[in-house]
């Protein structure tokens, strides 16, 4: 077992920490730390003979709050020391904990109050759709062989989290008939207005999405919105009741399939929308991914949730924190990690088609070559909404969700649970 000494300084000690945390969750082996130098066989400090080098300088610019990725890392996505050396750890912790967004301008939000994904570094030095902190690991345990005992560079296979979002039950014949007359599609307003005359369900087919799932092995996990109606910026959540809600997630959880909370984007607390609920909510996702992380973490902190699994960008697919696995952040307001587990998310439908503009024809092929690019050491975690897996206007997505799931069965891809990830994931 790895034998980890670092240096108490507490300008950096709980963050280095931290990081070896986050190292000995990759290796998936064991970290003992130890109180003296003589009794490890990895040494961290910033002075005297250790082995790997702390850079003071790194973390006193985020003490005064020189946060903003052109001050850290202005030449490229590793941190350099004033020598010009590259800072691995202390940029894991930097890119993991998505440091970058701890003080935005309203210059780097959307119009919805969303870090915008042309703001990112992701973005600027393109290595949106890389696991890039896995890449920066790999290179400490060839430099350093006893951060993995000895086994080399890790490579497990990448699992999958499967979730859908459930924000319309009720409305969706409404859409579908706006969306085949603004598309000029006769065939798809003819089978709209049929099915409506036949009482269809429409998007209320969550008995469906459980059947697809359960087909492959999966049991994924549904996020249910508390809140009826549109906010003052026009988003729509619910367009059902908590009846409803009551009701079909029971039917979830009696499949053995998991729910969550599908924090609105409305003001309400999330102990006010909890309430709503006829269990207690673990797990979270916040609504259009309308949040902004450091005090979405605070807020998910003090609701007491397990788990969050919103940290993606709805521009582009990839890893907005440049790392493949779920994680506990850090606080750095009491310099302590926090006790939830942060579930990236990499995938979803609409950011294929909407954002990025992909035609439903090439959606499988961009999602095969991403599952390539990250066939290891990564959880990829795909969102899917119910009213993308239906036969109408969306039918192509259906297929694409279908094809996939079955693809990654056919390779062997295991599905993980937001409990499965909170017990594997805590330090």
């Amino acid at each position: 077992m790895p034998q980890i000494f670092i240096e108490k300084d507490p300008l950096y000690f709980n963050k280095i920490k931290w990081v070896m945390t986050i190292i000995s969750q990759y290796c998936k082996i064991p970290y003992n730390f130890v109180s003296e130098v003589s009794q490890s066989n990895i040494s961290i400090g910033s002075a005297g003979d250790y082995n790997i080098c702390i850079d003071n300088v790194f973390f006193l610019k985020l003490k005064n709050g020189q946060t903003k990725w052109k001050q850290i890392l202005p030449d490229g996505p590793v941190y350099k020391n004033e020598k010009g050396d590259e800072c691995l750890l202390e940029t894991i912790f930097y890119l993991v904990n998505c440091i970058q967004e701890l003080t935005i301008d309203k210059s780097e939000l959307d119009h919805y109050g969303r870090f915008k994904y042309t703001s990112s570094l992701q973005y600027h030095y393109g290595i949106i759709e890389t696991n890039f902190v896995g890449q920066l690991i790999d290179r400490l345990i060839e430099k350093y062989p006893i951060l993995s005992d000895g086994m080399g560079i890790p490579n497990h296979p990448s699992q999958f989290f499967l979730s859908h979002d459930i924000d319309l039950l009720h409305s969706g014949w409404k859409v579908e008939v706006y969306l085949a007359l603004k598309e000029y599609n006769w065939k798809g307003l003819a089978k709209a207005l049929k099915d409506i005359l036949l009482r269809k369900p429409f998007y209320n087919n969550i008995d469906s999405v459980l059947k697809i799932d359960k087909s492959c092995g999966f049991t994924s996990c549904f996020y249910w919105l508390p809140a009826f109606g549109k906010d003052k910026n026009g988003i729509m959540n619910a367009d059902y009741s908590i009846d409803d809600l009551v009701e079909m997630s029971t039917k979830v959880a009696d499949e053995g399939f998991s729910n969550g909370i599908h924090k609105s984007s409305f003001h309400t607390s999330f102990g006010e929308e909890m309430n709503r609920f006829p269990f207690k909510p673990e797990h979270n996702r916040y609504h259009f991914l309308k949040f902004q992380t450091h005090e979405a973490w605070k807020e998910i902190e003090l609701a007491g949730l397990k788990t969050d699994a919103s940290l993606g960008f709805a521009e582009h697919i990839g890893f907005r924190n440049s790392y493949g696995l779920p994680f506990v952040p850090f606080d750095m307001d009491n310099d302590q990690p926090f006790s939830f587990v942060e579930i990236p998310l990499h995938v979803m439908d609409g950011t294929l088609t909407q954002y990025m503009g992909l035609k439903p024809v090439k959606v499988l092929e961009k999602f095969q070559n991403f599952i390539s690019i990250n066939s290891s050491n990564s959880v990829i975690s795909i969102l899917w909404h119910n009213n993308e897996l239906t036969e109408y206007t969306h039918y192509e997505m259906f297929m694409n969700y279908k094809s996939l799931i079955k693809y990654m069965f056919e390779q062997g891809h295991i599905g993980v649970t937001p409990n499965g990830m909170y017990n594997d994931f805590q330090p």
